[in-house]
């Protein structure tokens, strides 16, 4: 298949798709955005399994050595 500059219907047809495809995933990043900022606060002891939203800063007796630093 080749594309033409001067074909109206299928660059039509693409941008449906796009929108199309685009507004799916709008809807399913939404959805999911209102599951996390409905999650009750929890500390990690206390955590689920599932969405849940986290509050704190991490601290430790050591010095955490690792490959990436």
């Amino acid at each position: 298949m080749h594309l033409n500059l001067n074909d109206h219907v299928t660059w039509s047809l693409l941008l449906l798709i796009a929108v199309v495809s685009s507004f799916f995933a709008l809807a399913f990043n939404y959805r999911r955005f209102l599951k996390i900022s409905e999650a009750p606060i929890s500390s990690i002891a206390a955590a689920a399994q599932g969405y849940i939203e986290l509050h704190g800063t991490a601290s430790s007796q050591k010095l955490l050595k690792t490959h990436f630093s």
